[in-house]
């Protein structure tokens, strides 16, 4: 969580603004939500109230570090570019898949981490 924070702050130059806030927190709520599925067994995996307090601190701690550290006038905050939108989206999706489907055997989304990064990867 913390990698996928902090990177996704970094594309978007440490500015969290409507834009980039969108980004930031997608995987958070994403690993947040997942967790009561998983107690309800609607979702692989295994609950754990731990995880809450880890989502938040890999959270907390990047935007901490990083919010708006480097000022530049060079970079235009305001108007984000189609490169920042769809660099966040990789990285959105590549985290979903390494923390979703690595270590659900025989899930559907261990099978295609499975094909695409091999059985090391989707815990085989």
């Amino acid at each position: 969580m913390m990698s996928s924070v902090s990177l996704i702050m970094l594309i978007w130059h440490n500015y969290i603004t409507p834009t980039s806030a969108l980004w930031i927190f997608a995987l958070p709520v994403l690993g947040i939500l997942s967790e009561p599925c998983q107690h309800t067994g609607h979702f692989p995996g295994t609950h754990d109230f731990g995880d809450y307090i880890l989502y938040a601190l890999g959270v907390i701690i990047p935007i901490y570090l990083y919010k708006n550290k480097v000022e530049t006038k060079d970079i235009s905050y305001s108007s984000p570019s189609w490169k920042r939108h769809m660099l966040s989206f990789i990285v959105v999706v590549i985290f979903s898949i390494l923390a979703f489907g690595a270590d659900v055997v025989g899930s559907p989304l261990g099978e295609i981490v499975n094909k695409i990064a091999g059985a090391k990867w989707a815990g085989y």
